[in-house]
């Protein structure tokens, strides 16, 4: 399965001086107990977690676990709060589908700005053998071993 990167443009930088970067992303479906909602996603391999905006839970009526309830920092030094719960994720593209079940973080916090959704290792990509291409700008995603299969 295969997904193009987005491209965004940003303020030109000495890093970035034609002001436009490009990011994996990929449109993932996410359900709970009231629903499905489609959500684009940034594939992050420096997230130890997928990651998704408390706003989402809430929506799919999905049951938060505040009993394990952790604390990170988000870019800027914000505080915010991730609460796990779990939803049923599906990858689709063409005729090929990937559909698990998944405990994942919703991220809850004072800074709209920190609102993020993120697909990292635990929840999606250490179910998946990803190839990051920055020639093509495509990312290639292939389920490995450790896929739930339901």
């Amino acid at each position: 399965m295969r997904f193009r990167y987005a491209s965004y443009e940003i303020e030109p930088s000495p890093t970035v001086p034609e002001g436009i970067v490009y990011r994996p992303e990929a449109i993932i479906l996410v359900g709970g107990p009231s629903g499905t909602e489609s959500i684009q996603a940034l594939l992050d391999t420096g997230s130890d977690e997928t990651v998704f905006p408390a706003s989402l839970a809430k929506l799919l009526g999905v049951e938060l676990n505040y009993g394990a309830m952790s604390k990170a920092s988000a870019v800027g030094g914000h505080e915010v709060r991730l609460v796990p719960g779990q939803v049923t994720l599906e990858l689709s593209q063409g005729d090929e589908s990937y559909r698990w079940r998944s405990t994942v973080a919703f991220l809850e916090t004072d800074e709209p700005e920190d609102e993020v959704a993120l697909l990292g290792y635990a929840g999606f990509l250490e179910f998946f053998q990803a190839t990051f291409d920055s020639e093509t700008y495509e990312v290639t995603l292939l389920a490995n071993n450790r896929f739930p299969r339901e």
